[in-house]
């Protein structure tokens, strides 16, 4: 069996809220963020690639990253399962 890490750089997500006096004027903003949190296992079996990763954001590729609208604290993950096929080789 072979072992391999790939290190990954992700985001911070987080969400601004504002704070409004008894004016309803803004006084200041409430920031609300979670360092996000990932690892999986990847599998290899001819053209296909399976990988089954736990993660604490609903979105499991890169090109979703930015559109995540759910962010879990650290101890709070989600299962996710991805599948690839690759025409050439």
């Amino acid at each position: 069996m072979l072992f391999e890490y790939t290190p990954r750089v992700g985001f911070k997500l987080g969400q601004v809220s504002p704070i409004f006096n008894s004016s309803f004027r803004v006084i200041g903003f409430q920031q609300k963020s979670h360092a996000e949190i990932g690892f999986g296992v990847q599998r290899d079996v001819g053209r296909h690639t399976f990988s089954l990763t736990f993660s604490n954001t609903q979105t499991t590729t890169t090109s979703r990253y930015n559109s995540s609208n759910l962010v879990l604290p650290p101890s709070k993950f989600i299962i996710g399962f991805n599948l690839y096929r690759r025409f050439l080789k």
